[in-house]
């Protein structure tokens, strides 16, 4: 059985991926989908901040926190991670490791400079942190959010006007399904969304629905379930997604 969901308009194909500041955001999802495929990632840009090219280099790891873990609190999520040695038998975890290599401790200041008190990191070791990083760095001096990852980073949930139809297929025996989307922008909001349309489970919740995402431009984007513990949309493995879920932990 094949849903349609209401038709809107298409909207400018600039926007398909993110815009200027998602230009990397293909790759990474692309890395992903291969674990094992040879993928190469550009070196930290050290360049002028205000070029954008550090924001294009950081969004990445952001989106893949918050949408493909289904980390409301990426902060936490980070914090577990380095908590039990920053494992990477998992493949995003291992990713993250690829990509950013040691300067993930930048990221990881950027998240808990602005929740010191709930996740216990030394403010010393943020300021350490803070003091070795360039000016294309997150937790750089000058400011908390400088380099406007938060105002990217959301790009997966952007309101949904201009966008084209997505596609829901979905088989309900096997309880498998499949949202194919034509933009990267808002492909998130239309998961939590169009997934809602999906005949409820014999206990009446989504958690045994499990519904791979592609988006054309990009290719697939993981296979989601929603946890009945904090209501969002995840890939891989429920344990991983609660650590990053401040609430349950």
């Amino acid at each position: 059985m094949t849903l349609y969901v209401q038709p809107a308009q298409r909207m400018p194909s600039e926007r398909a991926t993110g815009g200027t500041f998602g230009r990397l955001v293909p790759r990474m999802w692309q890395a992903l989908a291969d674990p094992a495929g040879i993928h190469h990632w550009p070196a930290a840009p050290d360049g002028d901040a205000a070029s954008g090219e550090p924001t294009s280099w950081w969004i990445p790891a952001t989106q893949l926190l918050t949408y493909s873990f289904g980390w409301s609190d990426p902060g936490a999520g980070l914090r577990w991670w380095y908590d039990v040695g920053k494992p990477t038998h998992e493949a995003r975890f291992a990713l993250i490791d690829q990509m950013l290599g040691p300067r993930v401790d930048e990221l990881a200041a950027w998240y808990w400079s602005s929740n010191q008190d709930t996740t216990g990191v030394d403010p010393g070791w943020i300021a350490e942190v803070r003091q070795r990083s360039g000016p294309c760095s997150p937790c750089a001096e000058g400011g908390y959010d400088q380099l406007h990852l938060s105002g990217h980073t959301d790009v997966p949930e952007w309101p949904e006007g201009g966008m084209v139809d997505p596609v829901l297929t979905f088989d309900a025996d096997r309880q498998v399904a499949a949202l194919i989307v034509d933009s990267y922008a808002g492909w998130y909001g239309r998961l939590n969304r169009v997934a809602a349309m999906l005949p409820a489970t014999e206990d009446r919740s989504m958690q045994l629905w499990r519904v791979e995402v592609v988006c054309r431009p990009i290719g697939t984007l993981g296979t989601y379930r929603q946890s009945t513990v904090t209501g969002r949309w995840f890939a891989g493995s429920h344990r991983h997604h609660l650590v990053g879920n401040a609430r349950t932990n």
